[in-house]
């Protein structure tokens, strides 16, 4: 909504502002659509690669009032490419975001197995189940304490995802590691004394712990979406790992990270579209990036989606 609004801005407010001619945002056109796109590049509002969720605001917004949808098509397509050309060619452009490297996620497991610190214990379970999940920031940073559950079988996580009306079922199952002498040092473990630390942090403060799951004491509000990228650049930090030149690690860093860790340890991509919640093949290869070489590190958290043979069964 907060995006659609921002395009209605504009064809409001902006355009006037400018000298000219107001437009209409509902039902809108293409040309529109077009001149919004060249004002989010001249206000560097949006990056390049953040661009769709505004683009798909006009579209669903048409398509609940029973109108064409004007942010699709060729021209559309076009500009787009166009923007990201122009954004690259501006001094000083935004480092692109790449998937977190397999090895950082076993760091940030270990660091908050050992930490002392209750928000760094938090910080590294949520980065961690995110990770495991190749979960959006949304769904993970706003899961209440019913979606993740931890019992002899394993994880369990249900997901809300905005394409799950589609996908069926929604929850998600982490056995434990069938390997025992992983047992003590897998995101199982983690989980489980960020379950300990929660409760023993909510009945010093004499309170009952909320449904937001990653709620601590002490906390202004609820996390964000965005707290699990803040995390993920906190953790980063105390770790010392720091991404090469013009890139950065970000909150969607673990999505698309986790997915091509699992890709480089030959977990097909059937597996990765259901585990990740993808409803089409060309949706998750945006994400993935065939040159992250396998590791052990990559074994720790996605062993259980290799499709094992008949003869081993």
């Amino acid at each position: 909504m907060g995006k659609f609004a921002l395009y209605i801005r504009f064809c409001t407010c902006v355009l006037p502002a400018a000298g000219h001619p107001a437009a209409c945002p509902l039902p809108g056109n293409v040309a529109t659509v077009l001149a919004y796109l060249g004002w989010l590049h001249e206000e560097h509002n949006v990056h390049h690669g953040s661009l769709q969720p505004n683009l798909t605001s006009i579209n669903q917004a048409h398509q609940d009032a029973g109108f064409d949808k004007p942010a699709a098509g060729k021209l559309v397509a076009l500009a787009r490419k166009g923007f990201g050309e122009l954004e690259v060619e501006i001094p000083g452009a935004p480092d692109r975001r790449v998937g977190l490297p397999a090895q950082a996620a076993p760091d940030i497991l270990n660091l908050g197995l050992t930490t002392t610190d209750p928000g760094v214990v938090r910080a590294a379970t949520a980065v961690v189940m995110a990770y495991s999940f190749f979960a959006r920031g949304d769904t993970g940073a706003n899961a209440a304490d019913c979606r993740l559950v931890l019992d002899g079988d394993g994880i369990h996580f249900s997901e809300d995802a905005k394409n799950l009306p589609r996908i069926a079922p929604a929850t998600l199952s982490a056995p434990w590691p069938a390997d025992m002498s992983l047992h003590g040092q897998c995101p199982h473990k983690l989980l489980q004394r960020f379950f300990r630390t929660r409760e023993d942090a909510w009945r010093a403060a004499g309170s009952v712990a909320p449904v937001a799951l990653w709620q601590l004491p002490g906390d202004a509000a609820p996390p964000v979406p965005s707290s699990v990228g803040a995390w993920l650049e906190e953790l980063l930090v105390i770790l010392d790992i720091t991404p090469p030149p013009g890139v950065k690690y970000m909150g969607h860093s673990l999505r698309g990270g986790a997915a091509s860790a699992a890709l480089s340890m030959g977990v097909s991509l059937p597996a990765i579209c259901r585990w990740g919640i993808w409803r089409a093949l060309d949706s998750v290869m945006l994400y993935l990036d065939a040159l992250v070489a396998s590791s052990q590190a990559a074994h720790i958290f996605f062993a259980h989606l290799l499709r094992r043979s008949a003869a081993t069964v």
